[in-house]
């Protein structure tokens, strides 16, 4: 199938747009400067198969870490195993290939019951918890690891999970509140794609 030119161009500029106000709802909402001067995140859309659609540029580096992260989730939990309403997150360095202050949030795009896209934030937070003023020796030392969990479930947040890792960082209210901006650029995604 040929598309034309001036349907690409509609669906190009849908697409930038979309990640260009997913970038602008986290750093309006975002509780540290980290996020909101030194722009140390990046948004974006990524298609079932997890390849990037478009990008909200913070940070450069970020964009295959992205990436590859949304596809190790769906490798994780699998198409089938995702529902509407989920929101996906982790912090994993081996995946992400960055440090456990680059906390990801991802949440799936579904169309007529099957996930078609996905809408996706990795943002620094200011604290994961770890040594404060000393040299870390080892990933333990960095903070609290969050593997790939379902912070929300089918539109249903794990307040227990939130407690936990709220309890592990020095400043839970910046921390839970970088939560919340994330999750508002990430739902922002999915709703904007949806339409």
């Amino acid at each position: 199938m040929k598309g034309d030119p001036i349907t690409d161009e509609i669906v190009r500029g849908a697409l930038v747009a979309i990640t260009d106000e997913m970038k602008s709802n986290l750093m309006r909402t975002a509780y540290n400067p980290i996020i909101y001067e030194a722009l140390d995140f990046t948004v974006g859309l990524f298609d079932a198969a997890g390849d990037t659609v478009s990008i909200g540029l913070g940070l450069p580096m970020f964009i295959q870490g992205l990436s590859v992260t949304v596809q190790a989730k769906i490798g994780f939990w699998g198409l089938d195993g995702l529902a509407p309403g989920d929101v996906l997150m982790t912090n994993d360095a081996y995946v992400t290939g960055s440090h456990l202050n680059h906390i990801v949030l991802t949440v799936p795009i579904f169309h007529d019951g099957r996930v078609v896209a996905f809408s996706s934030s990795m943002a620094h937070w200011l604290d994961v918890g770890g040594v404060l003023q000393e040299k870390t020796r080892d990933i333990y030392a960095e903070g609290l690891q969050i593997p790939f969990v379902k912070v929300v479930k089918a539109g249903v947040e794990d307040a227990e999970l939130l407690r936990f890792v709220a309890i592990n960082v020095r400043r839970p209210e910046l921390a839970l509140g970088d939560y919340r901006a994330q999750l508002a650029a990430v739902r922002t995604g999915e709703q904007r794609f949806s339409a």
